[in-house]
Parts: C-alpha cells; sequence; structure tokens
C-alpha cells in the first residue's frame, strides 16, 4: 500500500504494521499458518478448499477433526477411537495471519466445547472442581 507507515524497529529493521497490508490467502498459506499452531493431537486440522482443479485458488476452509469415541453409542460396544468431525468453517482471502490464527484458534475451543456438551448431554458427569464457578 502506497501511503502504509514503514516503523523502524530498535534492532534497525524495518517494518509495516500487517493491518496495512493486503493478503489474498490460499490453500497453501493458510495450510502454513495453522501448522504453525500447536494443539493437542486429538484435534487433526484439515485445510480444504473447494477447487475442482489444481489450481489452489478458490475458497478455502479449515475442519477440526475430533479423535475419541463416538457420543451417540455406548463406549463399551466400541473398539477403537475415530476421527469424528466437526463444522467446516470458511476463510476469507483477505484475513491477516494474525485475523486467521486467531479465528483457528477460537474454532478450535469452541470444537472442544461442543464436545464437552455432546457428553455432558448423553449423561457423561464430569468431576466439580473445588471452588469452580460457571462463566455465563
Amino acid at each position: 500500500m502506497e501511503l502504509a507507515p514503514v516503523i523502524e524497529l530498535e534492532n534497525g529493521n524495518a517494518c509495516i504494521p500487517q493491518h496495512y497490508l493486503k493478503y489474498n490467502h490460499n490453500i497453501d498459506t493458510v495450510e502454513a499458518i495453522v501448522a504453525d499452531v500447536e494443539f493437542s493431537d486429538n484435534y487433526p486440522v484439515f485445510v480444504c478448499s473447494d477447487a475442482t482443479d489444481n489450481s489452489r485458488k478458490t475458497n478455502v476452509y479449515f475442519e477440526v477433526g475430533i479423535i475419541g469415541f463416538d457420543n451417540y453409542c455406548s463406549q463399551a460396544r466400541q473398539a477403537l477411537q475415530k476421527i469424528i468431525y466437526d463444522c467446516q468453517w470458511w476463510l476469507e482471502p483477505n484475513l491477516s495471519a494474525f485475523a486467521v490464527i486467531s479465528f483457528f484458534v477460537i474454532k478450535l475451543f469452541q470444537s472442544l466445547s461442543c464436545q464437552i456438551l455432546s457428553l455432558n448431554f448423553i449423561g457423561v458427569k464430569f468431576p466439580a472442581v473445588k471452588g469452580s464457578r460457571l462463566l455465563a
């Protein structure tokens, strides 16, 4: 951007604040960002696109998997854990890297909370922690 400020850092390097930059994310750039975020191995993340060809310049979304037992079937009847998918979340190509990371982390925790709610819904009881409160 022509009028974006250039900030000189203490070490002599210069940078442009990222909210002045233009972004056009594709599956490769989102995969690179998501790969740098560490989270539990029980929540694999899949970055996908709606590409029908190899252009990789289409709409990008990610999907969170949850490795565990099916919530709607007795655990005793399940031999192995499996990947239970959560929702797909579409990303706008013009988001900053910080916005992609923020959106991604929020959706990871949303997946975790949905999993906990569904376990609670089917009657799995969680131990109460002394002094804990429900934050609403």
